[in-house]
């Protein structure tokens, strides 16, 4: 059992477990979508738009992306 709600396809914004949306350049949140995700860990991985790349990364450092505005 996953210790944690992320799945393939949700977006996500990075928040080094600061609570908020980290920034990228420019005030631009850094913004991402799940690619895999562990089913024994809390590591997902997440393809950054902002940057082009892939990142594996534990689940305390994201917050799904949702229709309210999460800032």
């Amino acid at each position: 059992m996953r210790p944690h709600d992320f799945k393939k396809g949700d977006l996500v914004w990075w928040t080094m477990e600061s609570g908020k949306p980290l920034p990228f350049e420019n005030g631009v949140l850094f913004l991402g979508i799940v690619t895999r995700v562990s089913d024994t860990r809390e590591g997902v991985e997440v393809y950054w738009f902002n940057n082009n790349l892939f990142k594996v990364i534990n689940c305390e450092g994201l917050m799904k992306v949702t229709a309210e505005k999460n800032i």
